[in-house]
């Protein structure tokens, strides 16, 4: 991707998946992978957006900073609609794993959840800048976030597919085993992200059908299993679960599946800084829900404060009231030196951080404990 402008660049790599699509050269489709595996490796923050200064950096560079100006509106919207085109075209999963990854962190964090204003440029490790002015990429987030729902089910290799596990409504037309076309309405009650216990009812507008039912496992999650009834289905990660029966409508998928914490590291920009990811969720420290004695520990950055992995229940009592989302995470940290001492740090996800105007951290200064 060299130092091109991200925007414009992504843009004519989702035309050149448009005309390949209609002329079935693969010399159009080719280049358009290799800028993504770039992309990907190189050049991708961990909350699914690039650039910085509306521009594509050196390799590994990512500054996270507001004065970095990085992910742009406009960046992450098209960034999102690419990989949509590539996952019409070969319904490979990792295309909507960077979806769901740019969806759940920077394009959503990119509006202010109360006002609905938006962030031009949406920075890791400072305030968000909202704006309710008019301008391209504030016009860009508001478009990416009404697009989501074609990004969460359809017809994958000709199969009925949930993509995403949040609460939804869907309808669908489909043919059954017989030839036979039949509506289907699919609805999802969940709490994801907070937790992985999904249950599916799908209801037709026939009695008895033979179809299959798909459900994207994700790569991130632990202990995937779908029941219908009393059979069980396991899933593997990163891989679509096909579940081919004769279904009586009415009939329930009950999902469940685990939401691991991992640690990831800071690379050339913030070395020796660890983030957190739950899920397909980043982690982040907002000021507002921490101590000043958590803020100045955490601004000694000559020492590493050794912390746990945060739980996978969320501790949603320490949130104010007025808070929009359900879910924080609390950490227990400790100073290295030999008068210990402790200290919690709170985290949310990062869409949620940075609602009430203050500075959030993405990279932090730590070092895990391994028990």
């Amino acid at each position: 991707m060299a130092n091109g402008k991200a925007y414009e660049m992504l843009s004519n790599l989702v035309g050149l998946i448009k005309l390949y699509r209609l002329t079935g050269d693969k010399q159009l489709l080719n280049p358009v992978l290799i800028a993504w595996q770039d992309i990907v490796t190189h050049r991708l923050y961990i909350t699914g957006t690039t650039s910085s200064f509306e521009h594509f950096q050196e390799d590994d560079v990512l500054p996270a900073s507001d004065k970095d100006r990085i992910g742009e509106g406009c960046v992450t919207t098209t960034w999102i609609q690419l990989n949509q085109r590539l996952l019409a075209i070969t319904a490979d999963l990792k295309y909507e794993e960077q979806i769901e990854k740019s969806i759940y962190n920077q394009l959503l964090g990119a509006e202010n959840p109360e006002t609905g204003c938006v962030s031009y440029y949406t920075s890791l490790m400072d305030k968000k800048p909202f704006s309710c002015e008019i301008t391209c990429c504030t016009s860009s987030v508001p478009r990416g976030i009404a697009m989501i729902p074609f990004f969460t089910f359809g017809n994958v290799n000709n199969m009925p597919t949930l993509m995403l596990y949040e609460p939804a409504i869907y309808r669908d037309s489909i043919a059954t085993a017989d030839k036979k076309n039949i509506d289907l309405l699919v609805k999802i009650e969940s709490k994801f992200p907070e937790n992985g216990n999904v249950v599916i009812t799908i209801n037709s507008s026939q009695k008895n059908a033979a179809y299959p039912f798909a459900l994207r496992v994700p790569s991130w999650c632990d202990a995937f299993t779908a029941t219908v009834g009393q059979k069980t289905y396991k899933g593997v990660k990163d891989h679509y679960l096909t579940i081919n029966r004769v279904w009586k409508s009415g009939d329930k998928i009950k999902v469940a599946f685990k939401i691991p914490v991992k640690e990831i590291v800071g690379g050339k920009s913030y070395p020796g800084e660890l983030a957190f990811q739950r899920g397909p969720q980043v982690l982040a420290l907002d000021e507002s829900l921490n101590t000043v004695a958590v803020k100045n520990l955490l601004s000694i950055t000559e020492q590493k404060l050794l912390v746990k992995k945060p739980g996978n229940n969320s501790e949603a009592d320490v949130l104010p009231k007025e808070w929009i989302g359900q879910q924080a995470y609390k950490v227990n940290i400790v100073t290295p030196e030999k008068q210990k001492r402790k200290q919690q740090i709170v985290l949310v996800p990062f869409a949620d951080a940075s609602q009430t105007g203050v500075d959030v951290k993405v990279w932090l200064p730590l070092t895990v404990l391994h028990q």
